[in-house]
C-alpha cells in the first residue's frame, strides 16, 4: 500500500490554476537525487502556482513538482501547466514493480548522468555501465517498458565545459545501440537548478506533445540473434538522433509539433478529480 501511495500523482495537492497533463520521471543515474531535488527546489518551480508549498512535501511523498508544457502553438501565451513524479530507481528490490505500474505514454526513462572537470570518458562510461544495470534489473527492455520514450540529462560540474569530447560522443552512440534512442539535450550545469528545472520541463513538454503515441525507441527484438562483435546492435538513424546545436538551443531535429511526417496528438486535460 505505501508503495502505491508513492507511485499515483494524485499525491500532489492541487492548486488554483487547472493542471492539465500529468509526467513520470524514472530517473537512472549516481547523479539523480542531487539534480532531480535541485530541480523540484528552484526558483523557477517554486514561482509556479503551487510549487513553493510542495517543497516542504518532499520527504513524505517523493519528488514532485510543477511545469509548464511548451511547444504547442495554441497554447503560446499561457502554456499549461503538468505535475512531474519523480520516480528514482538505483537496483531496489522495489525497482520492477514501480515501473510496471507506470503507463507508457506518460512516462519518460531519464539518465541522469554528470562529466566531471576533465570531461573524463572513464567517468562516465562507469556512470553508463550503473545505468545499464538499473535499465536491466527493472526490465525497462522487456514488454511494454521497451517502449518508454528515454531522455539523457547530461550536467557538468564544470563551467568550461560546454560540448561532450569525441570519446564521450561514443560512449553514448554505444549505450543507445544497447539500450534505444534518448532524446539529449544542451549540457547543463549541475549547480543552476533553473536550467535542470527546464530541462526536465522541456522532457516533459516533448513527451506530452507526442500525446497517446508509445514510441519505437529503436531497440532490437529479443531473439531476433546476434551480431559480429565489430557491428552496432542496431544502427540509429542519423536524422533521429538529437545533435546539440549551441547554448540555449533544443537539439532535436525534429520538431515538438510533430512525429514520424505528421501532425502529434495531444493529450486530452484531465477532469477534475482525475488521477
Amino acid at each position: 500500500e505505501s508503495l502505491e501511495q508513492g507511485i499515483f500523482l494524485s499525491g500532489l495537492p492541487e492548486v488554483e490554476s487547472d493542471i492539465a497533463y500529468r509526467c513520470n520521471m524514472i530517473v537512472i543515474g549516481s547523479a539523480a537525487l542531487g539534480i532531480v531535488r535541485a530541480a523540484c527546489e528552484s526558483h523557477s518551480a517554486r514561482s509556479l502556482p503551487g510549487g513553493a508549498a510542495l517543497v516542504n512535501q518532499q520527504q513524505t511523498q517523493g519528488f514532485r513538482c510543477l511545469c509548464r508544457v511548451e511547444g504547442n502553438k495554441e497554447d503560446a501565451l499561457d502554456p499549461p501547466l503538468a505535475k512531474l513524479a519523480f520516480h528514482l530507481l538505483e537496483s531496489g528490490t522495489n525497482d520492477a514493480q514501480i515501473a510496471g505500474q507506470l503507463e507508457v505514454a506518460s512516462t519518460v526513462i531519464v539518465y541522469a548522468l554528470a562529466l566531471d572537470e576533465r570531461c573524463d570518458a572513464g567517468y562516465l562510461e562507469m556512470q553508463l555501465w550503473e545505468v545499464a544495470k538499473v535499465i536491466e534489473h527493472a526490465g525497462l527492455l522487456t514488454g511494454a517498458r521497451r517502449k518508454m520514450s528515454r531522455a539523457a540529462l547530461i550536467c557538468t560540474e564544470s563551467e568550461s565545459i560546454s560540448e561532450l569530447s569525441g570519446a564521450c560522443s561514443s560512449l553514448l552512440e554505444d549505450f543507445e545501440k544497447k539500450n534505444g534512442r534518448m532524446w539529449t539535450f544542451d549540457l547543463v550545469k549541475l549547480s543552476d537548478a533553473d536550467a535542470l528545472h527546464t530541462t526536465f520541463q522541456r522532457i516533459a513538454s516533448r513527451r506530452t506533445l507526442l500525446g497517446c503515441t508509445e514510441e519505437d525507441c529503436g531497440m532490437p527484438e529479443h531473439g531476433s540473434g546476434h551480431t559480429e562483435a565489430d557491428a552496432p546492435a542496431f544502427m540509429v538513424p542519423l536524422d533521429i538522433i538529437p545533435r546539440r546545436k549551441g547554448p540555449g538551443s533544443t537539439t532535436s531535429k525534429s520538431s515538438l509539433a510533430t512525429t514520424n511526417g505528421g501532425p502529434v496528438p495531444i493529450f486530452e486535460a484531465e477532469d477534475e478529480g482525475s488521477e
